[in-house]
């Protein structure tokens, strides 16, 4: 587990890859716990396997990968205004 951190003032629109490092079998859970985000901001989790966007402003996204994962290419958070619309994630 590990905590990332940015800056509130350039969180809008941002995408940030996440390392992930686990064995194949390994249950996988990705949820935002606690936020001082603005309530307007959406994050997306992005998995680019299956290129299939999730909310976790909304729900937690669960995986148990077939494979060992070792890589940063795979999954990304995008931070989002939900006023705005974002075609590339629905």
């Amino acid at each position: 587990m590990a905590i990332q951190a940015l800056n509130s003032n350039d969180v809008n629109n941002s995408i940030i890859p996440l390392g992930v490092h686990v064995s194949s079998g390994t249950n996988i859970i990705f949820s935002i716990a606690e936020s001082s985000l603005p309530s307007s901001i959406d994050v997306y989790l992005e998995n680019r396997v299956t290129n299939a966007p999730t909310l976790l402003t909304s729900e937690d996204y669960h995986i148990i990968p077939d494979t060992n994962i070792n890589d940063i290419e795979r999954f990304y958070l995008h931070f989002m205004d939900r006023l705005l619309s974002h075609p590339e994630l629905e």
